[in-house]
């Protein structure tokens, strides 16, 4: 019983946090410095909104999209103005290692423009991209518009697919969402963890 009550309980706050103003302000702040200075993906907030406010996944789609590539421009013009201290900062980064740093560098170096695709399933951090973006002449233009191509389709991907989720099995994940919760934190960490 008491099991319950707590489900119910935490179920019922992240349902109104997910249908909250506060939620998609999260989302914005959340997706610009994930690809500017943050190193936490907005993807596993981006789960828990479709899951449980599947009829905004586009706004929640467009709104990380559009937060994103403002991150990653704003990170683009800061390395431009001091790459020193971006690469003090980068070097610094939770998640970021040198052999990161030495794979986007090499890909740049074989002078493909289309391994941009790739960035969003890469494992390797959007300002380690960026940051070498820089370093070897890409386009502002060219670069946002490849990584923002390989961004839009994961986010959508999560976005579309989770919201699909939350309306098939909205039922199951409300009887269930403490059980759904625990494994979420254990995915997020599993996830932090080995990515590097």
């Amino acid at each position: 019983m008491q099991i319950e009550k707590m489900n119910d309980q935490l179920y019922d706050k992240a349902s109104l946090f997910t249908g909250s103003i506060l939620a998609f302000i999260l989302l914005g702040i959340w997706s610009f410095f994930e690809a500017s200075f943050w190193f936490v993906l907005p993807d596993f907030l981006l789960l828990l909104l479709c899951l449980l406010r599947p009829e905004k996944y586009l706004r929640f789609f467009v709104l990380s999209l559009v937060a994103s590539v403002v991150g990653i421009s704003s990170y683009y013009g800061f390395v431009v103005f001091d790459s020193g201290l971006a690469r003090e900062i980068l070097d610094d980064t939770p998640f970021v290692n040198q052999g990161m740093i030495g794979d986007v560098g090499g890909w740049y170096t074989e002078g493909d423009l289309l391994v941009l695709l790739k960035q969003s399933v890469s494992n390797i951090p959007v300002k380690v991209w960026t940051y070498l973006a820089v370093e070897h002449e890409l386009n502002l233009f060219v670069y946002v518009c490849g990584v923002g191509i390989s961004r839009a389709v994961r986010m959508f991907m999560i976005t579309f697919v989770f919201a699909i989720l939350g309306r098939r099995f909205a039922a199951g994940i409300r009887r269930r969402f403490l059980l759904l919760s625990v494994g979420y934190v254990v995915l997020f960490f599993f996830v932090m963890f080995t990515i590097t």
